[in-house]
């Protein structure tokens, strides 16, 4: 639910957006967490979260970065005290759960580095991942 508002602010403020993405991700993961659990894998969101967070913001926004950093690893410190979750399901609705949201966080990592990969290579930016140039073979 949280995504809906990227697109809009997009739009009016780019750096504001690139900030939204990963802090939308990172709130969603927050939330499913309590929603459906721990046993359902959908903690490991956090990954892509950050992997974007690192990816999409620039060296300029190395600040907001971090907090973004910090704030997915305080929800994967946390994600044991979110409380019981909303919905209960049995043993094999988890590992169902499991196999469906670490293919798809696998998927979206992959595309995140695909999609902001080509364009960090385009533009020769990255928040924290600035000055890494590109391999060239050797003779």
């Amino acid at each position: 639910p949280f995504f809906a508002l990227v697109p809009w602010v997009a739009r009016r403020n780019s750096q504001a957006a690139r900030v939204l993405l990963p802090l939308a991700g990172i709130a969603n993961t927050a939330l499913s967490i309590k929603a459906f659990g721990v046993a359902s894998a959908v903690a490991w969101f956090l990954v892509p979260c950050v992997l974007i967070t690192v990816l999409a913001l620039r060296k300029a926004e190395a600040l907001w970065a971090a907090a973004l950093i910090v704030l997915a690893a305080v929800v994967a410190l946390l994600r044991d005290h979110f409380g019981a979750p909303l919905g209960v399901f049995s043993h094999v609705e988890y590992l169902r759960f499991a196999h469906l949201n670490l293919w798809s966080v696998v998927t979206l990592t992959a595309f995140a580095v695909w999609k902001l990969g080509t364009a960090i290579r385009a533009e020769g930016r990255s928040a924290l991942l600035y000055n890494i140039q590109p391999l060239r073979p050797t003779r």
